[in-house]
């Protein structure tokens, strides 16, 4: 999980998103990759996963993640939490 500087920032939204695009994208020379906005209070459902102390990663808010504006990493998710996720994206998607 990083922090994020987006383009057009919106007063009271997250500053943090879950990076869940694939490590080939991630390594790629590709400007972006695919992130989840992470939110501080668990905003209900099943589609809403507990990432550590730091908030709740919805698997709706997927958005394209310019890489130049991430800044500090602030937490790496558990293979536990990124299977959650990886369930959540899923069904979010009905794949």
């Amino acid at each position: 999980m990083w922090t994020y500087d987006p383009v057009l920032g919106t007063p009271g939204r997250s500053r943090h998103r879950l990076i869940v695009s694939s490590d080939a994208v991630n390594v790629s020379e590709l400007p972006v990759g695919l992130g989840l906005l992470v939110v501080d209070t668990d905003p209900g459902g099943l589609l809403s996963v507990r990432i550590g102390d730091v908030g709740w990663a919805s698997a709706l808010s997927i958005e394209a993640t310019l890489r130049r504006r991430l800044g500090e990493r602030v937490y790496a998710a558990s293979s536990e939490e990124m299977d959650a996720v990886d369930a959540a994206l899923r069904a979010a998607q009905d794949l």
